[in-house]
């Protein structure tokens, strides 16, 4: 296992690492396996640290290659317009569907649209 170049890491310091990965290996501790680990866990905080815009400006790319010019700005016109103000700047790790007000709102439209009578009709006239 590397412990860094010469420049960058003083003999001291490379010393002091090689001790520390000494006392991992005597107390059942891999430093590779270790490290592998930790930077699992860091590349799985960046992946759940993205805001929803960041993620949607990729898909908006992705999905714009597939539309036409005039299909491809509308739709991600609407997306700013209606997705972003609500869910833009949400982390994408902290977003839960039944918890988001926007989610509640659109609920409560579709029932109010459920309960409300059907429109009347004049009966059919001969």
């Amino acid at each position: 296992m590397g412990l860094g170049g010469y420049p960058e890491i003083s003999l001291a310091e490379a010393r002091d690492k090689a001790r520390e990965m000494r006392r991992q290996v005597r107390n059942g501790i891999d430093p590779l396996e270790q490290k592998q680990r930790n930077r699992e866990t860091l590349r799985i905080q960046q992946r759940q640290s993205k805001t929803f815009r960041e993620c949607a400006e990729v898909v908006i790319e992705n999905k714009s290659r597939e539309l036409s010019g005039k299909q491809g700005a509308f739709w991600r016109s609407s997306i700013e317009r209606y997705v972003f103000p609500a869910l833009g700047d949400r982390i994408v790790g902290s977003y839960t569907p039944n918890g988001h007000k926007f989610q509640k709102r659109k609920r409560e439209k579709i029932s109010k649209c459920k309960e409300a009578e059907p429109p009347r009709t004049r009966p059919y006239a001969r």
